[in-house]
């Protein structure tokens, strides 16, 4: 009778947690595409929510033709608007916070004829805003916009 070799098998015991890491990782993204489906399925993105103004340090308001008072509590603003028919062809706006001697950076779109500026910060209380829009050297319109930052 001929003899039956016994063969062993040695198993490397971090293949073996590696399998079964794998395995458990599988077995949770079937678990949770089949009961929450596709839409929200996400394994490695969080669920975020927009900020409210009165807790958020930033903001966006769009300047009303003419100029009026803007009221915020927000830390950081950044301003929107055009020209507001103006008698004269801007080739430059110069945005300044009077209040803490800021210049504000601007974004100047004179094809489409408006404006924005960059985030820039406020000071606790009344700001005041000079919008200038410069023809040349010579001929030059500035506007006042005051920004109220309001305390929470």
């Amino acid at each position: 009778m001929a003899s039956k070799k016994k063969t062993s098998f040695s198993i490397n015991p971090i293949e073996l947690i590696v399998f079964f890491s794998m395995a458990t990782s599988l077995a949770a993204t079937v678990y949770q595409v089949s009961h929450e489906g596709f839409q929200n399925f996400s394994h490695h993105q969080q669920t975020r929510e927009l900020a409210s103004e009165k807790d958020s340090p930033l903001a966006t308001y769009v300047i009303k033709c003419p100029p009026t008072r803007i009221s915020t509590q927000a830390h950081k603003i950044k301003l929107k608007g055009n020209m507001c028919s103006l008698k004269i062809t801007p080739q430059k706006i110069d945005v300044t916070n009077i209040t803490n001697k800021s210049d504000i950076h601007v974004f100047f779109e004179k094809n489409e004829n408006r404006f924005s500026t960059d985030y820039f910060d406020l000071s606790p209380g009344e700001n005041k805003i000079s919008i200038t829009y410069f023809e040349d050297f010579e001929k030059k319109i500035t506007q006042e916009v005051l920004v109220e930052r309001n305390f929470h």
